[in-house]
């Protein structure tokens, strides 16, 4: 930096010339008429700047009724993803979200063995033998639902991925399709009309999964990204 008096070549960070001793950093001016205070960092701008000039925001035309609560809730919604996750203001909804997920993906799971396991001792049966002779439809019927299984198997894992990034709280996306394909995968048991207890787990946990769904989406602000 030169030395707007005798032309010196000074470091940028001295404060006065080395050789003649004048301020080289010129003092900031004063603002000449009305000023106007930002909200957010106290810092004085002219009546009209659009933006503040200690922090950015824009300045605009202040409400009457501007509270400080509505002030601190402003200044939370500027906090990053790292503020959300190591502090007070990290709440247990999404983790809450993440751990009803994987209670649906554990009955899901016992649903889809229970299911193929049925269906394979009653093809080794005589019955089945007479069924499909007197019905040729029956002959596929278990390769059908096998692969009904394996689409069901492919909702598992993504209702696990879900899961995850809810109790992690990385991608807000992945928690919310893990969500809907949770919904999904109870689904096709209730309409599948199984009866007794089974359709009762299987409806408690479908409003479970539309819970896990809420919960997702009111924990926005928690996820990275």
């Amino acid at each position: 930096m030169d030395c707007p008096k005798c032309g010196v070549h000074n470091r940028d960070d001295v404060e006065r010339c080395r050789m003649c001793g004048s301020p080289i950093r010129q003092a900031p001016k004063a603002i000449v008429g009305p000023t106007k205070t930002c909200l957010f960092c106290h810092a004085v701008n002219e009546k009209d700047a659009p933006f503040c000039s200690g922090c950015g925001k824009p300045m605009g035309s202040v409400p009457v009724d501007l509270s400080e609560g509505k002030i601190r809730r402003e200044r939370d919604d500027a906090r990053i993803y790292t503020d959300y996750a190591t502090g007070a203001v990290r709440s247990s909804r999404a983790s809450t979200a993440g751990i009803l997920l994987l209670v649906i993906v554990a009955f899901v799971a016992m649903d889809m063995v229970i299911t193929v396991t049925t269906l394979w001792d009653f093809s080794t049966t005589r019955e089945y033998d007479e069924l499909v002779a007197g019905n040729s439809v029956y002959e596929t019927a278990f390769a059908n639902l096998l692969a009904c299984q394996v689409i069901r198997l492919m909702f598992v894992v993504v209702v696990v991925l879900g899961a995850v990034s809810a109790m992690r709280r990385m991608r807000f996306g992945f928690a919310v399709i893990g969500c809907v394909f949770a919904i999904f995968c109870l689904g096709t048991n209730i309409l599948a009309l199984v009866s007794g207890f089974w359709m009762l787990v299987s409806i408690v946990l479908f409003f479970a999964a539309l819970v896990s769904l809420g919960l997702v989406i009111a924990s926005r602000r928690e996820f990275s990204i």
